[in-house]
């Protein structure tokens, strides 16, 4: 101790200490008690930046804005390389969330939130979903033998490998069956880089692979999960053994067939049998690309001709790397898979919405203030807080659902905007003065509810203006 005071070192950091080593921006965590210190401490940080730009009188989508850029962006720093607890990951989501629904009830959705522009969203980006795309740019390399790959990402091979009690990468990242121990104390940058793979949409069904590596498979994964489940369970035994255990390749015909009794193992006998005559009574679905495998084809291992077109896919899995639903043209300049097109291939399937991407890019050029684009918005959405509506979702709080204007209607979007007796007589004036005297205050609703705004409804040389 006295060599390291004479060096200026007086304390020595271990997993005891209640904070983190912070190294260039990253908090070297040697205990959950040093992570949680370091993302209240982060998240706080959040919260006042949220809190610092929540003053400012911006439209919804500017608010969105500042989320991605000011809020969102301390972020992804951090996240690319630190494991985090989907707990902290949710507390970041709320930090944004009540930052954008301030002063809005009913508040709006996190898919609404988090969903593009073109499709009714605000387009920020989801905390959960950017930090696997961005634990993935450290995988893709892995799995697709980038260019770029270097040292680290042997590193990360053999401590995945390791974790997993894996022989093949590419089996552990592509098929979660594999892996033996897939269950960690505690979370560690293997769950990372696993939940990251996992994440990806994939068409295996319409893979068409090398039956040599169909043979390297875990038996688990050729039985096909989404069928109706019978009253067949795969045996324990089965679960941990490769296909090769239960199948045979026939080299003359480069395909596989069942093995003969008289070659299994004599401890996977009756339940190997168990499994085929489940499979023979469709109690168990063989995976439709492990199908395409058990049909004889015409290529021939021992012909010279066959053997490389065999060979060129020969334990690559190539087919199936290619069917992973990532959209690498977003990007074609960049040598991996762009954490935008992980993005999209994530949450592609929840973006859906009524209005076509047409209206809403319409809609986003309009020039508007704030308080008009954000009341549009909400109406598109049926956020505006009409009593009927406020009744229903606190009835405690609001015990009728009449007008509070006029006491004498239940309230309505179109009540609040248009038909209650005390608003009803302004829009008939400013119908005729300013629109088309056949225009009814519906055809208004429905112009702003489905952004199907008709410009020649508008007398812009009365108005000077549009919309």
């Amino acid at each position: 101790m006295n060599l390291l005071a004479s060096r200026g070192i007086h304390k020595i950091h271990s997993k005891e200490d209640p904070f983190p080593v912070i190294y260039l921006g990253f908090p070297l965590l040697h205990s959950t008690r040093q992570r949680s210190y370091f993302f209240a401490d982060f998240i706080h940080k959040l919260e006042s930046t949220a809190l610092l730009h929540s003053t400012r009188n911006v439209s919804i989508l500017g608010r969105a804005t500042i989320a991605t850029s000011l809020i969102l962006s301390q972020c992804w720093y951090v996240l690319r390389v630190t494991p985090v607890t989907l707990s902290d990951l949710q507390k970041i989501q709320s930090v944004v969330s009540r930052f954008i629904n301030k002063k809005i009830f009913p508040k709006l959705s996190w898919d609404v939130i988090t969903a593009p522009k073109i499709n009714g969203g605000l387009g920020v980006i989801d905390p959960t979903v950017q930090h696997k795309a961005l634990v993935f740019r450290w995988v893709d390399p892995i799995l697709f033998t980038r260019d770029r790959a270097s040292s680290i990402h042997l590193y990360i091979t053999a401590h995945i490998q390791n974790r997993c009690s894996s022989d093949n990468i590419n089996i552990t990242l592509l098929f979660p069956q594999s892996r033996l121990s897939s269950r960690f104390q505690g979370l560690t940058s293997v769950d990372m880089f696993l939940r990251s793979m996992d994440s990806i949409p994939r068409r295996f069904q319409l893979s068409e692979p090398n039956p040599v590596e169909c043979l390297l498979l875990p038996l688990p994964a050729i039985l096909s999960s989404s069928y109706p489940p019978g009253n067949f369970k795969l045996s324990k035994k089965l679960r941990q053994v490769s296909v090769e255990m239960v199948f045979n390749y026939h080299p003359s015909t480069h395909f596989l067939t069942r093995k003969d009794p008289n070659d299994i193992s004599p401890n996977l006998k009756i339940v190997t049998k168990k499994l085929f005559t489940a499979i023979d009574r469709n109690s168990a679905l063989l995976e439709p690309f492990f199908q395409k495998c058990l049909v004889p084809s015409s290529l021939n291992l021992f012909t010279n001709s066959s053997r490389t077109h065999i060979q060129h896919n020969h334990l690559n899995f190539r087919s199936f790397k290619t069917h992973l639903q990532l959209d690498t043209s977003l990007d074609p300049d960049d040598e991996s898979t762009s954490t935008k097109a992980f993005r999209l291939a994530i949450k592609q399937q929840h973006y859906s919405s009524t209005i076509s991407a047409f209206y809403w890019k319409k809609f986003w050029r309009l020039s508007l203030l704030y308080v008009q684009r954000n009341v549009i918005y909400r109406l598109v959405y049926h956020k505006i807080p009409h009593m009927k509506l406020l009744h229903r979702l606190q009835p405690s709080k609001f015990p009728t659902a009449l007008c509070s204007i006029c006491s004498q209607h239940a309230d309505s979007t179109s009540h609040f905007f248009f038909t209650c007796p005390r608003k009803l007589p302004f829009w008939e004036k400013l119908i005729n003065e300013f629109l088309w005297p056949t225009t009814r205050t519906s055809d208004i609703l429905n112009a702003f509810t489905y952004l199907t705004v008709s410009y020649t409804h508008l007398r812009a040389h009365e108005t000077g203006a549009y919309l």
